[in-house]
């Protein structure tokens, strides 16, 4: 059995200037392990708990992508690292996540899939209320909005 195990799949929203398709996987690191980013696509490597990332991300310490944010939200829910690796282990790939982009005079916000308002026509956002709506890390979310330098999880 593989010691990597897939966890979920994420196709950027139409209305972006540019589209990826990207699988996220975990895997266990023996402890003491380096971290070593290529300096291409990644720059910058560190082993932290999803909480300390996700806490990182809110104060713009450690800039994480949106499918960044909902992978360390759903795996920090995991008590321990045997519990995450039980349900890593018979996950099964599901249909892509696709959230939708909603643009905004400075910025965007993203609706994802399991959000009431996804399949709506037209999703209104009240652009003065986004600084008073940010929420803490690891507070559940549906919606991140994105002000033009970070992406942060919002109530709906």
């Amino acid at each position: 059995m593989s010691a990597m195990y897939r966890w979920s799949h994420w196709i950027t929203p139409v209305l972006m200037k540019r589209r990826y398709d990207t699988r996220f996987f975990l895997a266990s690191v023996p402890p003491g392990q380096r971290c070593k980013p290529d300096n291409l696509e990644i720059t910058r490597g560190i082993w932290i708990s999803p909480q300390e990332a996700l806490a990182g991300n809110i104060t713009g310490q450690i800039p994480l992508s949106p499918p960044t944010i909902v992978t360390l939200q759903e795996i920090s829910k995991y008590p321990t690292l045997k519990e995450l690796k039980q349900e890593a282990q018979t996950r099964i790939w599901r249909p892509p996540a696709l959230p939708r982009l909603v643009p905004l005079e400075k910025g965007s916000v993203l609706i994802e899939p399991w959000d009431a308002q996804y399949h709506q026509p037209h999703i209104q956002i009240a652009t003065a209320d986004l600084k008073d709506a940010l929420l803490p890390a690891g507070e559940p979310f549906s919606r991140i909005w994105y002000d033009g330098r970070l992406y942060r999880p919002i109530k709906a």
